[in-house]
């Protein structure tokens, strides 16, 4: 399966992955600013999300990833990821450091760094509204806990409106992947600060877009198939564990950002990342939750192409 994904600009290759909260459609404020700077910009669904189809067995997110750049002829790329983003650009940089030429991380996970009790309550209330059969409810939790005190109505609309097609995918409730997912919507085009709302470049490639219900885990915790029953049953999970101390090989350019607003356990992350990225810079934004790209889309694009721009220029 080739991730649905869309391309545009010319130049050093960027690739945008998204936060499990979201879908690709997060990038909206970024993507084509980004390809204005001189970049040529990728930006992909990982499975069940967006417009790609769900898995019917085994499958490795990184893996999709480099698939996907492959596929597109890119031998090295700067990837940028937010949150579970984040952690597969980390993944792709301890086992193939020859891939990446920057990282530019937003508030991203490490696979040891624990649960917090203000997570691990989210996701208590999160299984709780989806076995209730309330999974738009759970989708507004969602885009509630993980959007700091600044996100306006819209954004948070914005991130519901993603949530829930990921959890109806996930729950087996889309048969085919809604055409509307390949323009658009109307929130998602209230994050854009560009006067004229930049349409799609076209429709995905074509993929097997019918959805293919996994086989169902047993009760309880694991029975909601979210990214966090994905994570919690290895069949499903498109993340593997890897050694943080192997991000020791990764020596490129790499910008670690993190929210004040966020996780406890992301915010210690991304102090440790400073650490073990020999080329890192970390910066804490006090006014930021866990999506800064979604909060002050304006000031992350300002980031995003400052740091990359230099990145390219060696």
């Amino acid at each position: 399966m080739i991730l649905a994904h869309d391309m545009t600009g010319t130049g050093p290759d960027v690739v945008l992955l998204h936060s499990t909260v979201c879908d690709r459609r997060m990038w909206e404020p970024q993507w084509r600013p980004l390809a204005d700077a001189g970049l040529r910009v990728v930006r992909a669904d990982f499975r069940s999300y967006g417009s790609t189809p769900s898995a019917g067995g085994a499958y490795s997110d990184a893996g999709d990833v480099l698939a996907l750049m492959d596929t597109l002829g890119i031998e090295r790329a700067a990837l940028v990821g937010a949150s579970y983003g984040g952690r597969i650009a980390l993944e792709i940089a301890a086992r193939e450091p020859h891939r990446i030429t920057a990282l530019a991380l937003l508030c991203a996970g490490l696979p040891d760094q624990g649960e917090s009790e203000e997570t691990a309550a989210y996701e208590r209330r999160e299984v709780e509204l989806v076995e209730r059969d309330d999974v738009r409810g759970a989708a507004e939790l969602s885009a509630r806990t993980w959007l700091g005190p600044e996100a306006d109505a819209a954004t948070l609309a914005a991130v519901a409106e993603m949530q829930l097609h990921a959890y109806e995918v996930q729950l087996g409730r889309v048969s085919k992947v809604p055409p509307g997912l390949r323009r658009p919507a109307r929130t998602l085009a209230a994050l854009s600060e560009s006067p004229k709302y930049v349409q799609y470049e076209g429709d995905p490639p074509p993929c097997d877009c019918t959805h293919r219900t996994p086989q169902a885990p047993p009760s309880g915790r694991t029975a909601l198939l979210s990214k966090h029953a994905l994570a919690a049953a290895d069949e499903h999970s498109g993340a593997r564990d890897f050694d943080p101390d192997a991000l020791a090989t990764a020596r490129v350019p790499a910008l670690v950002l993190s929210g004040a607003h966020d996780m406890p356990e992301f915010r210690r992350s991304a102090a440790r990342l400073a650490a073990l990225l020999p080329g890192a810079r970390h910066e804490e934004q006090a006014w930021a939750g866990h999506l800064p790209s979604l909060e002050r889309p304006a000031e992350i694009t300002r980031l995003l192409t400052a740091f990359l721009a230099s990145s390219a220029a060696g």
